[in-house]
């Protein structure tokens, strides 16, 4: 069985305050969050799979991938289908150029192709009550506590 960690970059990466601009989106990350991706990964053989606004290449970035590995998270650590449909949040209020799925239809989309899978997912929007979902409640990174919670779903499958 596959083992996965679905991934929002801002928020559970990127404090949720950091302006959207390239030059310092770029360079801003929490990373401490980094560590612990790692830290998960190693002691449980989960692969990371994005799931962000940012998967959406020509909105916003093309380079999520290389962004994630210069930052510190170990590239073994990233699956070979590093990211998942683009999921935006169909919220009636928001206003973009691009309408898209939902969050957890693109988690469930992602499985149904990869094969049976444990999972979790780090993300500062809570778009399900599933216990699989880690909520980054301030927006400012994954801490023990959300670390602990994931290791203790992905430990027992």
């Amino acid at each position: 069985m596959n083992k996965v960690i679905f991934l929002d970059i801002d928020g559970p990466v990127i404090p949720i305050d950091v302006p959207v601009r390239e030059s310092v989106f770029r360079t801003t990350y929490n990373p401490d969050s980094i560590e612990y991706l790692n830290l998960l990964c190693d002691e449980t053989g989960a692969k990371v799979v994005t799931n962000s606004m940012h998967n959406y290449e020509d909105w916003f970035d093309s380079e999520l991938r290389d962004d994630l590995v210069s930052w510190g998270l170990d590239e073994k650590f990233i699956h070979d289908s590093w990211r998942t449909i683009f999921p935006m949040i169909d919220y009636k209020k928001v206003n973009s150029p691009v309408r898209g799925i939902g969050r957890l239809v693109a988690i469930e989309d992602w499985i149904n192709r990869h094969g049976d899978s444990s999972w979790v997912c780090f993300d500062d929007r809570k778009f399900s009550e599933l216990a699989n979902l880690i909520h980054i409640e301030d927006g400012r990174g994954i801490k023990a506590h959300h670390f602990n919670s994931a290791l203790d779903i992905l430990s027992t499958n």
